[in-house]
């Protein structure tokens, strides 16, 4: 462990090479135009995900998809995140770019989020790029992308921890919101 906190420019590379490793590691998603269908995806969140595109683009609430099933309760559902602002792609772009650039930037919330909690807990930049990349691109992580919601609250985790510590230290109403408003966005995620 360092103690040496965080510093602008090893910090900077850091970021930026985990943006690099982020792009490499979604490479057909960016490059290819990609859409990963395995497990969950296909048959019960992207349908979800879909209808709650449709109604953004007309200027709707999202009550009830009349093509899932015989009628889904798509707003009284959690897990369709109607009010979780990354969803905000469905209203600017296609539903297919705007999947892909929610799994790219849930990987950088991952990444990033892991290797700043890393380096407040003393540990040199090395040792936190390597902590970002186990959390973001391991196991638990990427065999939690076929479940979206779960996916999607799962990365807010190391930013919770960070906040949170930082509120405890510092307890001013600054740390407070900030904190606040990761713990509400990851309960608006679904999970």
């Amino acid at each position: 462990k360092s103690g040496s906190g965080i510093t602008l420019f090893p910090d900077l590379g850091a970021v930026i090479f985990l943006i690099a490793v982020v792009g490499w590691f979604n490479f057909e998603i960016v490059f290819s135009g990609k859409v990963p269908f395995f497990r969950d995806l296909g048959p019960i969140f992207y349908p979800m995900r879909f209808s709650l595109a449709q109604s953004f683009q007309q200027g709707e609430i999202p009550f009830w998809d009349r093509h899932m099933a015989m009628g889904f309760p798509l707003l009284a559902n959690f897990q369709s995140g109607v009010f979780y602002p990354p969803h905000l792609f469905f209203l600017f772009l296609p539903f297919f770019v705007a999947i892909r650039a929610l799994f790219v930037f849930h990987y950088l919330v991952a990444a990033t989020g892991a290797y700043f909690l890393c380096r407040r807990w003393g540990y040199s930049c090395s040792l936190a790029l390597v902590g970002a990349i186990l959390f973001a691109f391991g196991g638990y992580t990427v065999s939690l992308s076929s479940m979206l919601s779960y996916f999607q609250t799962m990365v807010w985790l190391p930013w919770a921890l960070l906040l949170g510590e930082r509120l405890i230290g510092s307890r001013s109403m600054k740390a407070f919101i900030l904190f606040t408003f990761v713990l509400l966005v990851q309960l608006l995620a679904g999970a």
